[in-house]
């Protein structure tokens, strides 16, 4: 594996892990950790905190449907939840760090920074994999490369950490040129500003973002749906502080989440237009559909395909030094 991703990769992990530790110590402390308010809530009802990445701050996928259709929090009153708060984030890393800190309860990130923080001691339970065979493209300037092995001596860029950097170092290493391909940390907004101007070769971009590229003419280079092992998922987890208070969170959640699901594929395309105005930028539906396949959603919480694909992923971020040890999967999950 190329030295300096590793060099990158390694200061991501010691960066969450400070933060972790910090946010640790505030909430053993209790400065300010939201319990008061909590105690009282609790005498009217649970408001959940639930955490998700976006970068326009809206709540997507048929969690998000539901939640603005009312279904979502019908489905949660058996759990004593009463109303639901949605809180962005640009990434997984401060999530957990909100998570660990007391100010969410749940959350709904990528594989990839979930698996790190509970190896690296976040007390938190695996509910669900929301989303699975997320599909990353490697996405090259245009005039620029048009082949892989064309970035070789060159500059690619990702956001590291992400399921999009471990697919785009699992490619490097596929196509035997990991040593000789720079990779550099960018946000994916950040990257698409470095693919237009010329200053990278290419960037791994989440596919919603990828289809909008490719519309507009940047050549698409490789995809991760086209290598065994290489996509990647969304779970939910939820803090071990809410879910000893309400330990039937996780069924009422994925029996909610189950409906959503049947009900979006009984109604595809008007999914499809929330799914289109949920992006930073509106995108039209026919892209929408290639970022948001159905095949990418089971009503059930955990498939084998699903669960292999978690064990590939951690094992990538053990050998890459991202996560301080290895785990039981089943030991992880809520139920």
């Amino acid at each position: 594996m190329h030295a300096s991703s590793l060099r990158r990769g390694g200061r991501w992990a010691a960066t969450v892990l400070a933060a972790l530790a910090t946010a640790t110590t505030v909430a053993a402390c209790g400065s300010d950790d939201g319990s008061d308010a909590a105690d009282a809530a609790s005498a009217k009802g649970t408001t959940l905190r639930i955490g998700f990445i976006s970068i326009k701050g809206v709540p997507d996928g048929p969690e998000g449907w539901a939640d603005k259709r009312g279904a979502l929090l019908a489905a949660l009153k058996p759990a004593g939840v009463t109303a639901i708060k949605w809180v962005p984030f640009q990434n997984g890393p401060p999530l957990q760090q909100a998570l660990v800190g007391g100010s969410i309860d749940a959350g709904i990130l990528g594989d990839t920074p979930a698996l790190v923080g509970h190896a690296n001691g976040v007390d938190e339970r695996l509910v669900n994999q929301t989303r699975t065979g997320m599909d990353a493209w490697l996405i090259g300037h245009k005039g620029g490369p048009t082949s892989v092995g064309e970035l070789k001596g060159g500059t690619v860029a990702t956001q590291v950490g992400s399921y999009m950097y471990r697919y785009l170092i699992g490619l490097l290493k596929d196509q035997g040129i990991d040593g000789q391909v720079k990779v550099g940390n960018l946000t994916t907004p950040a990257a698409g500003a470095a693919l237009t101007k010329g200053a990278i070769g290419a960037a791994a971009q989440p596919v919603n973002s990828a289809v909008q590229l490719a519309a507009a003419g940047f050549p698409v280079l490789d995809k991760a749906s086209q290598h065994a092992g290489l996509t990647g998922s969304t779970v939910t987890v939820v803090s071990g502080s809410f879910l000893k208070k309400h330990p039937g969170f996780p069924k009422v959640w994925n029996a909610g989440r189950a409906d959503a699901i049947r009900y979006v594929k009984a109604h595809p395309e008007d999914f499809w237009r929330f799914e289109s105005t949920a992006q930073p930028k509106a995108l039209p539906v026919a892209l929408i559909k290639q970022a948001y396949p159905l095949s990418n959603y089971t009503e059930e919480p955990f498939t084998a395909q699903g669960t292999a694909a978690l064990k590939g992923t951690l094992g990538f971020l053990v050998d890459a030094k991202l996560a301080r040890s290895s785990f039981d999967l089943e030991g992880w999950k809520a139920q």
